[in-house]
């Protein structure tokens, strides 16, 4: 539980629920509408509204809580698993369907790219760790 930071996960959770939720919404008029909405069923406008949601969302984890270098990362990694778990939770409630693992590794690389990238970018603004291991 050493790297577990709670805020960050609902962070995550809350940021990716929130991109579906437009996604949902206008699904039909700003990505064509042709399949189920879901971030990966488009060719990448809907991806890139789900990183740019998760990556402003880390951005703000590592600036609010993060206390030196390490703890940013952290943070952008707990973002993801919220992110994660928000994802897992949508799939099963829409029906998961046959290829859910893949769907659900896709998604988590997605969300870890974006949101280690705005804990990298919180990083290089934040103190080195004084704490020993």
């Amino acid at each position: 539980m050493k790297y577990l930071r709670w805020r960050s996960v609902v962070l995550g959770a809350a940021a990716f629920l929130a991109a579906h939720a437009v996604l949902v919404a206008k699904w039909a008029t700003w990505f064509g509408g042709q399949w189920q909405p879901w971030f990966l069923n488009d060719s990448g406008r809907a991806v890139a509204l789900t990183a740019a949601t998760l990556f402003a969302a880390a951005l703000a984890a590592g600036l609010l809580w993060a206390l030196d270098r390490a703890d940013a990362i952290v943070h952008g990694i707990n973002v993801a698993a919220g992110a994660a778990a928000a994802m897992t939770g949508v799939l099963v409630a829409v029906g998961p369907g046959t290829i859910f693992p893949i769907v659900i590794v896709a998604g988590l690389v997605i969300a870890l790219a974006s949101t280690v990238a705005a804990a990298v970018l919180v990083a290089a603004f934040k103190p080195r760790s004084t704490r020993s291991v």
